[in-house]
């Protein structure tokens, strides 16, 4: 049987081969961008597309906000009766506005002399004002108030311990706190606990060491005043109540009608 011949070996695909020596140049830096562009087009032009996506989304969510903040300052801003601000509790609850509008829903109770509806109010107010970055100042004045129109509602007790921590805590503006000591020390007066009064006068000149402050005045006024010979010392308010030293004026700090532009 003849042998059979050797199968030839299959030659190479020789088309794209390139032949590398020292005259070999390297494709410069457009035929490389060139190339990535020709492998990679379609995943750079979706990553362009997501990005922008995204962009235009936070736009539309920011011009979104932007327009819901102005409508609600414009509502706040038109709140002016004690109607209008419970209208605008009742639609805008969480919103920043709300803790000053029921801080003033509170001093208008106040206001009118119905102590028990603004002891209530403020309670409400500093839980409202407290959760808000700026509202610290405002939190402290509804917790006077509450503390105020407690005292006015007859709950002696309840009011001077609430005073009490009030004075004392240091992280609330000295004019609170010193108001604070000084309802007190109203009432120390009106109780003819003179070393008391004395006790608290110190304090709040500690507090406000200017002579020519405006508790200098309020003081001495204090010290010089008779001991109350009925009690309690304060009585359930009437209706229409008359503007006594009874019914201190919380002035610090007011709550605005309308957003500071």
């Amino acid at each position: 049987m003849p042998a059979l011949p050797n199968k030839p070996k299959a030659a190479g695909d020789d088309r794209n081969l390139v032949t590398v020596d020292e005259n070999y140049l390297a494709p410069g830096l457009e035929d490389q961008l060139r190339l990535f562009w020709e492998k990679n087009s379609r995943l750079v032009i979706a990553a362009v597309a997501a990005v922008v996506l995204v962009l235009l989304v936070n736009e539309g969510r920011k011009y979104l906000a932007a327009q819901h903040d102005e409508e609600v300052a414009a509502a706040y801003g038109t709140a002016t009766t004690p109607a209008a601000l419970t209208n605008f509790l009742a639609a805008h609850p969480d919103e920043p506005q709300a803790g000053l509008a029921q801080l003033r829903l509170a001093d208008d109770a106040y206001n009118a002399g119905n102590y028990a509806a603004a002891h209530t109010a403020y309670e409400q107010a500093v839980v409202r004002l407290a959760a808000q970055p700026v509202g610290a100042p405002f939190a402290a004045r509804a917790r006077l108030g509450s503390a105020v129109a407690s005292l006015l509602a007859g709950q002696t007790a309840e009011a001077a311990d609430a005073l009490k921590k009030i004075a004392a805590d240091a992280s609330l503006p000295r004019a609170v706190r010193a108001e604070a000591a000084y309802d007190l020390a109203v009432q120390a007066a009106d109780a003819g606990r003179t070393d008391e009064v004395t006790i608290l006068t110190r304090q709040i000149m500690t507090m406000d060491p200017n002579p020519n402050g405006p508790w200098v005045e309020r003081l001495r006024s204090l010290q010089s005043r008779p001991a109350a010979s009925a009690a309690p010392v304060v009585s359930a308010p009437a209706a229409t109540p008359p503007k006594t030293d009874a019914a201190p004026t919380l002035v610090f700090p007011v709550p605005p009608a309308a957003p500071a532009k």
